[in-house]
């Protein structure tokens, strides 16, 4: 079995309710608050691979975790980060930095179809669902063979997550949206067997800084 700890990035100094998917902003205070907490929470797992995303926010969130296994020197082992564009968060084009409030304004149509098919559909310059797992899902499947009897950590994003769990889980990819919430610096945990079913064995799980 590969276990896969599966974790998203902390709170960023976004604005509250805006569209940053592609936007590289680093984590804000909280965030940095809440790495650190779930760093803690880690800090004795026995890890043996860590990959993250390229953007400012999951390295960081990445590194803290790193930081604090390698104080403790029974777990340093396994920490060296490997980024991995693929794990990027979806891309929305020109909705980039804006609110939803402002979307519906400027591009109603737009934002009507990408609210019935999220999947399939994307705003101008932007990446629809389905690119996201062409790119995501081979990356995946690479990590869990080569994390056979091991433990790799995954540090991503909100929508990219989601789909990941919807595809090992067997549920349409268009419905990520509407089963699947994730909150910031969350934990989430999956296994797959050899041929690589996965099992969800904890969910959304923010204890560690609640």
């Amino acid at each position: 079995m590969a276990r896969i700890l599966l974790v998203r990035h902390g709170n960023t100094i976004a604005p509250e309710g805006v569209f940053a998917g592609s936007i590289d902003n680093p984590l804000s205070e909280r965030g940095l608050e809440q790495a650190a907490k779930l760093a803690e929470r880690l800090k004795n797992e026995d890890i043996d691979s860590v990959y993250c995303s390229d953007k400012k926010r999951a390295i960081e969130t990445a590194q803290s975790i790193i930081h604090a296994r390698k104080e403790n020197e029974s777990y340093a082992h396994g920490c060296n980060l490997q980024i991995a564009p693929e794990l990027q968060e979806i891309n929305h084009g020109r909705w980039e930095g804006r609110s939803k409030d402002e979307v519906i304004r400027d591009w109603p149509d737009e934002y009507e179809e990408w609210e019935q098919d999220p999947y399939l559909f994307a705003p101008e310059g932007g990446e629809p669902a389905i690119e996201v797992v062409q790119r995501v899902i081979p990356l995946m499947r690479r990590i869990i063979k080569e994390n056979h009897g091991k433990t790799a950590l995954i540090v991503s994003h909100k929508a990219t997550l989601r789909l990941i769990i919807a595809h090992f889980l067997g549920i349409p990819h268009r419905l990520y949206r509407e089963h699947f919430e994730l909150d910031q610096a969350s934990l989430s945990i999956m296994m797959f067997n050899e041929q690589q079913q996965g099992k969800l064995m904890l969910f959304n799980d923010t204890s560690h800084y609640r």
